[in-house]
């Protein structure tokens, strides 16, 4: 099985498992999802990693990592704080 199959067929697995979570915990009358969700995102997170790409969640951080590097950013900053302090 080459690595791209083997990696789908991983992910079907663990996807399929958090299904069997969910229902098994909502069938027990559990105020949980039995893990599912942990699985899930976990599969999500990987899928980030292997291409590459910065998680929606961490936008903000992004954001705020480009505006410290950003001298305009700074100025502003520094005008902002001065000023209100006056007020």
């Amino acid at each position: 099985m080459d690595h791209e199959k083997l990696i789908a067929a991983i992910k079907t697995k663990v996807l399929r498992e958090a299904k069997q979570r969910r229902d098994d915990a909502g069938y027990s009358g559990h105020h949980h999802d039995g893990g599912a969700s942990m699985l899930e995102a976990r599969v999500k997170w990987y899928e980030y990693g292997r291409k590459g790409v910065l998680p929606p969640e961490w936008k903000e951080y992004a954001h705020a990592v480009e505006n410290e590097n950003d001298p305009e950013w700074a100025e502003y900053q520094r005008l902002r704080k001065r000023f209100e302090e006056t007020f």
